[in-house]
């Protein structure tokens, strides 16, 4: 019986997620974080053209050989409208980042998620902030880049190790990236 009532001892930590607590602080210069980078090729750049009402998922993979998941981006359907829309993604070279472009606004529901598990590179100079790559990896973030190019981290949620998703509101450029 005391047993169940133990504190458990392994496991995440305790406390709120730094990459929501992210979403709290002001928008941040590039220079004051590291961007994610990503080692091998880059996933293409993908256009679709769906119908509103349908909603659509587009699953971006690095190429062959291993196909991992880089980004699925969740377009919720819109039931007020059933107008042709045209959705574009250019992944950043080098980077885990994506802009996403898109002919009117984005549903309410529409999703971002990025999963860097198999590409993801640490900036050399981040030991020096982030001593190991799993402290590194609970500092990482979603950002949009602003037109001013200033960082605005969005509240983002881990559905799984990682693996970071935000709630998708415009277009725009979308980066991984850590507070130096």
């Amino acid at each position: 019986m005391v047993l169940g009532c133990a504190r458990p001892r392994y496991g995440a930590s305790s406390g709120p997620d730094p990459a929501a607590a992210l979403a709290r602080r002001p928008p941040m210069a590039l220079d004051q974080v590291w961007l994610i980078e990503r080692g091998g090729s880059s996933p293409g750049d993908t256009v679709v053209t769906f119908r509103s009402a349908s909603g659509r998922t587009v699953v971006l993979r690095h190429p062959a050989p291993d196909n991992a998941t880089f980004a699925v981006l969740r377009v919720a359907a819109d039931s007020s409208t059933d107008r042709e829309r045209t959705l574009t993604l250019t992944p950043t070279p080098g980077r885990y980042g994506l802009t996403v472009t898109i002919d009117g606004g984005l549903p309410e529901g529409t999703t971002l998620l990025f999963s860097y598990a198999a590409h993801f590179v640490a900036p050399a100079e981040a030991i020096v902030r982030y001593p190991t790559l799993t402290q590194l990896e609970r500092g990482i973030g979603v950002g949009r880049l602003r037109p001013d190019s200033l960082i605005e981290f969005v509240a983002a949620t881990r559905p799984a190790a990682d693996m970071l998703m935000i709630p998708l509101t415009s277009s725009g450029r979308y980066l991984l990236a850590a507070p130096r």
